[in-house]
């Protein structure tokens, strides 16, 4: 069994966790499919930049972008385990027509941390 996941920070394209779970699980058990742009949500930078958190948003024009992935039960199982104990929780999201798990930072953030464009690789433009 497979799962969709839609991540915004240090598990999206060339960066550090998507690498590490890779080579944990291998790469055919963690297809990439597109990057989108996903409303309705903020990015933060948390803990002096170290990864990002997200926080929903009413506004529909604040954007984050995501990579899409399917994954394995067992690398979701993980990504999940890792996700809920840095303080973030699974939630769903549609794009198109499919169902995606996206992990949202129920922490507090700093609001000078806001990254307006979304884009979690562009994330030294900060408000």
């Amino acid at each position: 069994m497979t799962r969709n996941i839609a991540v915004y920070g240090s598990l999206r394209q060339k960066e550090y966790n998507l690498q590490r779970f890779q080579a944990m699980f291998g790469a055919e058990n963690m297809v990439y499919k597109t990057t989108v742009e996903v409303p309705n949500f903020k990015l933060y930078s948390l803990h002096g930049g170290a990864y990002p958190g997200i926080k929903k948003s009413i506004d529909d024009s604040d954007t984050i972008q995501v990579d899409l992935f399917e994954v394995a039960e067992e690398v979701y199982d993980a990504i999940n385990a890792m996700e809920i104990g840095a303080n973030y929780i699974p939630e769903r999201i549609t794009v198109g027509n499919e169902t995606y798990t996206i992990w949202v930072y129920r922490g507090m953030i700093e609001p000078q941390n806001y990254i307006k464009s979304g884009d979690w690789s562009t994330r030294d433009e900060m408000v």
